[in-house]
């Protein structure tokens, strides 16, 4: 391989293209004044059978909907081009993460799904948004985020 050669490397699946269109208007659907809740995704994952980070991708698409923000951190993470490098692997950690620290009734964050974050470079993309600012965390890893969540949350 070259010097200026980039290997593309898409290891993951991703969701086709019409099933994410499909799930993007059921989250719109489900969406009340434009907003659509942790729980609310929750309650429609269970209902269409779904799994929540198929649904999140869907509402990274979504045109007239967006997440409720209910906590003071929030990770966001392309659910784009990134879902063939990984990134739906990582929704799915952070929503594990979320629950447990919920269940435990401490601080938590919110998990916001982004249809491109322009770091294809860095795939995939999580940034980490709180009132200190932003920090970018490329070629997240399930692993990685449980260690950022920790850092963040312990």
């Amino acid at each position: 391989m070259s010097f200026f050669t980039k290997k593309s490397v898409n290891e993951h699946k991703t969701i086709d293209l019409n099933k994410l269109m499909r799930l993007a208007g059921e989250v719109e659907e489900s969406a009340t004044d434009g907003l659509v809740s942790a729980e609310s995704m929750e309650e429609l994952s269970a209902d269409l059978g779904v799994p929540q980070e198929q649904l999140y991708a869907g509402l990274g698409m979504a045109g007239s909907a967006s997440m409720k923000l209910e906590h003071d951190v929030a990770f966001v993470v392309c659910t784009g081009g990134c879902q063939g490098s990984g990134a739906l692997a990582c929704v799915s950690e952070l929503l594990n993460l979320r629950d447990d620290l919920v269940d435990e009734g401490s601080a938590a964050f919110d998990v916001i799904p982004a249809h491109c974050l322009n770091r294809c470079q860095s795939a995939p993309v999580v940034e980490v948004r709180s009132d200190d600012g932003t920090a970018v965390l490329a070629k997240a890893t399930p692993e990685s985020l449980t260690e950022a969540v920790g850092e963040l949350f312990d």
